[in-house]
């Protein structure tokens, strides 16, 4: 899949990301199911940003920090050196849960966990996700997160030498049931990077 190049990111205001980023295809809408899912990427020199906007539920999104996993929030898997021929993650391989409303009420706040690759050949060198900027937006029926991630935090993020992106994501749902990206979790997307996608990071 094709991701241009988005230069001034992260804006600064409201939102990260400008309306002109464009979402990615969701295969899997294709399949029946009530949860409605736009989902989008950009990147440029400072490092890779996704976003998630879900329409469709009648119940108030939510997140336990601790098993981020069992609520709602958009899961993604990068590969920043797209070690498509490996069935095991290695190093360059990271998952984050991007979480859209952890807590409940009016104190709720949007948050990003890494999230540990089953049957993982190496460890991934850990970051600090505190310098990852979100936007988050929760409504009656659904939410809009955006997660910037600087390149600092993604390890072996090389646009020049590497423009290719192993990438998958599901938005995890609670109530409706999740959306994949591509297949879903009858395939091992959880944990084996030959079954990512390709992204390819476009220059102007």
């Amino acid at each position: 899949m094709p991701v241009p190049y988005a230069a001034g990111l992260p804006k600064r205001g409201r939102w990260l990301f400008g309306d002109d980023v464009a979402s990615l295809p969701l295969f899997s809408a294709m399949d029946e199911a009530t949860l409605d899912v736009v989902v989008k990427a950009a990147w440029n020199e400072n490092g890779f940003g996704v976003a998630a906007e879900v329409t469709g539920k009648s119940m108030p999104s939510y997140a336990q920090p601790d098993d981020p996993a069992a609520g709602d929030g958009l899961h993604v898997w990068i590969d920043t050196r797209n070690t498509q021929g490996a069935h095991r993650a290695g190093k360059f391989c990271h998952r984050f849960a991007v979480l859209p409303a952890i807590g409940r009420g009016k104190s709720a706040t949007p948050g990003v966990r890494a999230v540990e690759i089953p049957r993982a050949r190496d460890a991934t060198p850990t970051s600090d996700l505190e310098l990852v900027r979100l936007a988050s937006e929760v409504t009656k029926g659904g939410y809009r997160i955006e997660a910037w991630f600087p390149r600092e935090t993604l390890h072996g993020f090389d646009p020049e030498s590497s423009p290719k992106l192993g990438f998958h994501a599901v938005v995890k749902d609670s109530e409706l049931g999740d959306r994949s990206l591509t297949v879903g979790d009858a395939f091992p997307t959880d944990h084996d990077p030959s079954m990512w996608t390709t992204l390819e990071l476009i220059r102007p």
